[in-house]
């Protein structure tokens, strides 16, 4: 140490000066490095907090700049505080001792490990400017770390070289141990003041031509503080490099006797100054400070590993800091620093909002716009993805006299901004407007009349999705159940990655399409929710599957049953070609089944025209498609029919394969267009085989229509399944199984128990007579098949309504369909039941026994102890202790089992149930 305190003090760079000892002067330099110290280091910390934690930045940059901001903290403490409480007590290397050398090697490690994070940094901000392509490729993942190891251990080297140093103590600088720095300035010269001051003087640079855009656009102060604030933070690292300058001024003067504490009090200012703006004008820091104080009782996650705040209160508070107003943030951003792929999903997921507003319509596309807005003064809120932005901008658009107007919704700081006018909620803004107007182009509009959502409209809160399915052209069909009335329903998700492409607008096409149509043959549409992404279409569940999987299954499927569900999708069909439309993916695969009912689905390349122009070059169903759309480029329903052809083929093959499966496509157009079809299979009836040939004719004029075909289908329907009863049945109840006879004298009527074994289920289904009404479901009662009932459970013309009359004979039963849709019925005044307890009408037993049928007893009563016709019941109701003989023991009034039993096979055999 006494080396240390020699008189002959040497400057590396420069002349020797005499050491002035002013206890005064090294008072007021404390004092002021102490205060400085004392204000930088909790603005440090907001920096830490507010403006270095933004999603634009990856993960990488941002570990490396919230390091840098840690070791500037540690860094002025050093820089300000060691040396002021050095000044202030007049302590000396000489004097202070062993302290004063560790407080100088710990000083010097903190400055290496905060040099080394800075130039990383700064090298990074200049290779965005240059290329972001290459700043992607050198800063990426682990990389960055790379770049830092290799400039700490250069700068450790600068570091560990001091050849013939001496120690120099300069007590108006108050700096320790400058031998250090000096070297580190000798060794650091061409890169610090060449690379890096060019780097900073081409950021700032920049920043300030955005500074002065700004101004002249008139952007919001928000935007304004973000660019000074950062102009500000390029300056003080300009200042850093410019204490290294001083250094090697001679210190022969003022200045250079004082250059070293002018140039760092000046970078500690701006450092300071930086977090000041954010202090004093930034609300996003305030709200940072009214959490840290206490305020509002929230906990906030310092961890970088955390990309969202935990507390639902402060992601509100600091909203505009993760979501700028303007996309000139945006641009600086993506100038100043490189956003992921990951980072960027994890944006557009967090954009996503939906405004609860009934006029609010979502994404929907500008057509479907254009068609709501009818009048002049008609207004919707839309909102639309557009290139280069990661997040939905909202538009107000206004039908004018001539044309549709859109006015921009921008989201700033304090909520929503629309013609200078800004509001912190939408409908508070949208208010303001409607009384005085809004200007456009020197057209003055008038907001008159809001537009509703539509009744097909939905919301996500109206769908629950399931399990997953399938998948479809565009997406993921999944299962969900409709939230208004439980019904269990198909939707299928466009995928994140097409919501702003060709998925929309393919998904709105099948709605525009499907809302138009409703058949029971035809899968039943619900809606679509387009209110903000993931988007959705919802439509009826067909829990059976495809025909085409069925028969891929390689189940017994009767003759019958493949007539009957080609009858089924010829009415669909029909009804399609009558609402003029041509389906144009006729195929087994696109028919749906719920129990025995098939619909016609995936309308997504169906067209509300008669004639539809197609591009050949684009992928085309060629094994369904007719030879003369090859020629002319045209579908028609005569191609549907051709196609329904080729279904008709799928049907009767056994076993199931794709038409024409040993052939490629271009083999299968070539073939087709010569004229060749598919031969007969063997299980196809000839009548079948004839009405197949029909649809296959190459002359399109020649070929049947739909309601031809409908007609022949529903004619040999009817010749195989002939009217039969079937003989015998199995009843099944919890744990007894009876073989039951039915009388022959029964016919057109199913036996009166629940039937529900599959000889009985496949002899309704091979029996089919669905263009008939069942009589029980016509006359209210429970229908023992089910689904599988051979009749329609349907009105097949509005003829077979029943009247209905104030003394209906079922008024004291309530309407299935009143009850289920919500107080719609499909039969308005015509229904016979009642809609709503209002209208039941209380029966007494006396006139119950006149519409009773004494020989017979109510099976449902029986054995369930209830029934839905309560005491309007045609039939008897009897317990089973009632018809049943009692056990010995007269007190117990459960039958014995074996009672029971042969009590229910004589009612059977005899017909009373």
């Amino acid at each position: 140490m006494e080396g240390l305190c020699t008189n002959d003090s040497r400057l590396i760079i420069g002349e020797e000066v005499q050491p002035d000892d002013s206890q005064s002067k090294r008072l007021i330099i404390g004092v002021v490095y102490l205060i400085l110290a004392f204000i930088s280091i909790p603005i440090c910390l907001f920096d830490c907090l507010a403006f270095c934690r933004k999603p634009y930045i990856n993960q990488s940059c941002y570990k490396l700049l919230t390091i840098t901001t840690i070791l500037d903290v540690l860094n002025l403490v050093n820089n300000a505080l060691i040396p002021g409480f050095l000044s202030i007590f007049n302590v000396t290397p000489c004097n202070g001792g062993h302290w004063t050398v560790y407080f100088g090697f710990y000083h010097i490690l903190i400055w290496t490990a905060y040099c080394s994070a800075s130039e990383v940094l700064a090298i990074n901000r200049v290779m965005i400017f240059v290329s972001k392509r290459w700043s992607t490729l050198l800063y990426e993942g682990r990389r960055t770390w790379l770049w830092m190891i290799v400039i700490l251990t250069y700068v450790g080297a600068c570091v560990a070289w001091v050849p013939d140093a001496k120690y120099i103590y300069d007590p108006n600088a108050g700096v320790i141990y400058d031998w250090h720095f000096n070297q580190m300035h000798v060794f650091n010269n061409f890169f610090k003041m060449g690379f890096l001051t060019t780097a900073y003087v081409i950021m700032l640079a920049c920043i300030l031509y955005q500074v002065k855009g700004s101004m002249v656009k008139k952007e919001s102060s928000q935007i304004k503080i973000s660019l000074i604030t950062l102009s500000i933070a390029a300056l003080a690292d300009i200042g850093a490099l410019g204490y290294m300058v001083v250094g090697y001024l001679p210190k022969n003067s003022f200045v250079g006797q004082n250059a070293g504490v002018i140039a760092e009090l000046c970078w500690i200012a701006l450092h300071a100054g930086t977090g000041i703006i954010y202090l004093c004008f930034n609300q996003a820091v305030r709200d940072q400070f009214r959490v840290l104080r206490g305020m509002k009782k929230t906990w906030v996650s310092a961890s970088p590993r955390h990309e969202r705040f935990k507390a639902d209160e402060h992601f509100e508070l600091t909203r505009h800091l993760r979501f700028p107003s303007n996309s000139c943030v945006e641009r600086l951003a993506d100038d100043t620093r490189s956003l992921p792929p990951a980072a960027s999903r994890k944006m557009k997921r967090d954009d996503e909002f939906s405004l609860p507003l009934p006029f609010f319509h979502g994404a929907l596309l500008d057509e479907d716009v254009d068609k709501l807005l009818v009048s002049e003064g008609d207004y919707l809120i839309q909102t639309k993805y557009e290139r280069g932005h990661m997040r939905p901008r909202l538009y107000l658009v206004i039908k004018g006299k001539e044309r549709t107007r859109r006015v921009d919704i921008q989201r700033v700081e304090s909520g929503f901004r629309m013609c200078g006018k800004t509001h912190s909620d939408v409908r508070q803004l949208i208010e303001f407007f409607v009384p005085r107007g809004i200007e456009i182009s020197d057209e003055k509009i008038t907001l008159r009349r809001p537009v509703p959502k539509g009744k097909f409209q939905l919301v996500h809160k109206d769908i629950k999705l399931q399990k997953k399915i399938g998948s479809g052209a565009y997406g993921t069909v999944y299962k969900g159940v409709l939230n208004r009335d439980r019904r269990p329903v198909a939707v299928k998700r466009i995928e994140s990655d097409n919501r702003n492409e060709q998925g929309l607008v393919d998904m709105m096409k099948e709605a525009r399409v499907m809302q138009l149509y409703d058949h029971p043959n035809i899968v039943k549409f619900y809606g679509y929710i387009v209110d903000r992404s993931p988007y959705l279409l919802v439509m009826e569940l067909c829990q059976d599957g495809s025909v085409e999987d069925k028969l891929r299954t390689g189940k017994n499927v009767s003759t019958a049953r493949r007539v009957d569900m080609c009858m089924q999708a010829a009415r669909g069909l029909e009804y399609l070609h009558h609402k003029n439309c041509i389906h144009r993916d006729i195929a087994a695969r696109n028919c749906l089944l719920q129990g025995t009912i098939l619909k016609l689905a995936d309308f997504g390349m169906c067209r509300a025209t008669t004639v539809y122009k197609i591009d050949l070059a684009k992928p085309q169903n060629v094994r369904w498609l007719a030879p003369e759309v090859w020629r002319s480029g045209e579908t028609r329903f005569c191609t549907d029919v051709y196609a329904f052809g080729v279904m008709l083929w799928e049907m009767f093959v056994i076993p199931y394969s794709s038409p024409y499966c040993v052939w490629k496509a271009a083999m299968v157009k070539e073939k087709v267009m010569a004229g060749y079809r598919m031969p007969t299979p063997e299980s196809m009836p000839d009548n079948m085989c004839t009405l197949m040939k029909k649809c296959w004719d190459h002359d399109p004029a020649r070929r049947p229509t739909a309601a031809e075909v409908r007609n022949e289908l529903e004619i040999i329907n009817k010749v195989l399944n002939d009217d039969e009863t079937p003989q015998t049945a199995r009843l099944e109840t919890s744990s007894m199984q009876y073989s039951i006879t039915q009388p022959p004298s029964s016919q057109h009527r199913p036996a009166s128990v629940y039937l529900e074994m599959s000889e009985s289920s496949e002899i309704n289904l091979q029996r089919s007579r669905k263009n008939e009404v069942c009589d029980r479901w016509r006359n209210g009662q429970m229908c023992p098949f089910g689904t599988d009932c051979r009749y329609a459970h349907e009105y097949l013309a509005s003829s077979e309504l029943p009247p209905r009359t104030q003394d209906a004979l079922y008024r004291t039963v309530l309407c299935r369909h009143f009850i289920e849709n919500n107080g719609r019925c499909p039969y308005g005044e015509r229904c016979m039941y009642a809609h709503g307890p209002e209208q039941l009408r209380k029966v007494p037993n006396t006139e119950r026994r006149g519409h009773s049928v004494p020989d017979r007893i109510c099976h449902s009563f029986l054995f369930y102890g209830t029934c839905p016709h309560g005491n309007f019941c045609r039939y008897n109701h009897l317990h089973l202790w009632q018809i049943v003989p009692r056990s010995l023991d007269s007190h117990v009034r459960i039958p014995k089992l074996n009672d029971v039993r042969q009590a229910v096979q004589d009612l059977a055999m005899a017909g009373a149930i």
